[in-house]
């Protein structure tokens, strides 16, 4: 009877510790970008302290409604990229556009991250400017 309630006891702490552990799948993302990328970066190119744009339009390749919750510029030189026209709360539709300005402070090589976190993930851009 003494082991019956020391299995019974393994038991129970076991199943309790492992029900605290989720299985992350690997899913899809409903979101994605019409731009195209060179060595996972999307290059861009301006003279020091001036700016350059490209448009970006955010796809939703799903059928729900989504919302962006997040906007974060991250990166070694994230004081040169910058986004415009999206916000908190806009929804994602098939023709979501917004702009990424790049201003670059220095000659060479800027790398910048662009992470936009909506309802249903997030969506990271690596850009690379190069500052002439």
């Amino acid at each position: 009877m003494k082991y019956f309630k020391l299995s019974f006891l393994l038991l129970f702490t076991l199943i309790t510790f492992t029900s605290c552990f989720e299985v992350e799948e690997d899913t899809p993302s409903c979101i994605n970008t019409d731009i195209t990328f060179q060595d996972d970066y999307y290059k861009l190119e301006a003279e020091v302290y001036s700016s350059k744009y490209i448009e970006v339009n955010l796809i939703n390749e799903c059928n729900l409604d989504i919302k962006v919750t997040g906007i974060k510029v991250e990166g070694q030189h994230r004081e040169d990229f910058q986004v415009e026209s999206l916000s908190i709360g806009t929804s994602i539709t098939t023709a979501t556009y917004f702009n990424i300005v790049f201003t670059p402070t220095h000659i060479g090589t800027r790398k910048g991250i662009i992470i936009i976190r909506h309802e249903a993930g997030e969506l990271v851009v690596n850009l690379s400017g190069e500052g002439i």
